[in-house]
């Protein structure tokens, strides 16, 4: 984001939420899966657009472990 010469408020605020996911006993996944988006705005700096953010990137991963064929098992 720096590079990008992105807002220094925005790059302060993602950094503070990071931090606050770097404190998660559980992680935002099982936050996600129990609650929504509504659920990752519980967590101290994110917010709205932040949550979002995160959902879509929870959902893109999602799929890509449902498209990725499994790589057939070792020594059979």
């Amino acid at each position: 984001m720096e590079i990008e010469c992105e807002n220094p408020y925005r790059i302060w605020a993602y950094g503070k939420a990071a931090w606050s996911v770097d404190e998660l006993k559980d992680g935002f996944k099982k936050i996600y899966n129990d609650l929504g988006s509504k659920g990752l705005k519980t967590v101290l700096g994110v917010g709205e657009t932040l949550s979002l953010r995160i959902e879509k990137e929870i959902k893109a991963l999602q799929q890509e472990a449902i498209e990725m064929p499994h790589s057939p098992e070792r020594g059979s």
